[in-house]
């Protein structure tokens, strides 16, 4: 599943934008059904699909509230256009919403949060809210849900992308032609990204692990990494199977 790369971006570029955009545009436009004037909750903020979200709920008209676990973290968002943002590490957030919204709540929760963090967050949702989870987590864990807030004719919605190109593969495929129209047409710009070599790919894995980085990170291929170096013991034995000739041959050498 291809399309053009957009002109006048690069390869690490225009990698940083399928899954993300893809992601948040099915996630917000073809689930939840946003609509011009409604307000959005982005738990994970500055992650590459939450900044993918804050620009298309920006252009659909909609009010965006997000969430982000650092200061410098939470100005960049304000910087990016989010009316609101709190910490997301801190319970007082649902407060926060509730007191920004004039005890209304939101009309679409975009997910990421787990445990009792994401059951404040269902908590927010106005009358005919839809929850759009991303996490995998609790969905993994089988953990429970409370039913009561459904009473307010809430849907719940959980997003895999990669089921949607296995099980409907021309429904992703449109997600994607729609997103790379509105890349080329300057509605939406590329998230924030970070190219590393693929000889870095630990140190990707490291940034990932301590959760400093905003928007995406993209291993680039371009360069491999050098081949490793395969080190014997000179007081070992080891034993070569086949080894009088081919692939065998040129092991025991």
């Amino acid at each position: 599943m291809t399309v053009p790369i957009p002109a006048g971006l690069g390869f690490t570029e225009a990698a940083a934008i399928p899954l993300v955009y893809s992601t948040a545009h099915y996630a917000l436009y073809t689930l939840a059904g946003l609509t011009e004037g409604e307000t959005v909750l982005v738990s994970g903020g500055v992650g590459g699909v939450g900044l993918a979200a804050l620009e298309l709920a920006r252009l659909r008209g909609a009010h965006v509230i997000a969430l982000a676990g650092t200061e410098a973290k939470r100005a960049y968002l304000r910087e990016r256009g989010a009316q609101h943002v709190f910490d997301s590490r801190s319970p007082a957030f649902a407060d926060e919403v509730r007191e920004v919204t004039g005890g209304r709540g939101v009309d679409v929760v975009l997910n990421s949060l787990t445990a009792a963090a994401a059951t404040a967050a269902l908590d927010l949702l106005a009358p005919d809210g839809r929850f759009v989870d991303l996490g995998k987590r609790d969905l993994y864990g089988d953990a429970t849900m409370r039913l009561r807030p459904f009473l307010r004719t809430l849907s719940y919605f959980a997003v895999d992308l990669a089921q949607l190109i296995q099980r409907r593969p021309a429904m992703a495929r449109d997600t994607l032609n729609a997103v790379a129209g509105l890349i080329t047409t300057g509605a939406v710009s590329p998230p924030p990204h970070r190219g590393l070599p693929a000889a870095d790919v630990q140190e990707a894995l490291a940034v990932l692990k301590r959760s400093t980085h905003i928007g995406k990170l993209v291993i680039d291929l371009a360069t491999p990494p050098p081949p490793g170096r395969i080190a014997f013991d000179p007081d070992a034995g080891y034993l070569v199977t086949g080894g009088t000739r081919g692939f065998g041959a040129a092991t025991a050498r």
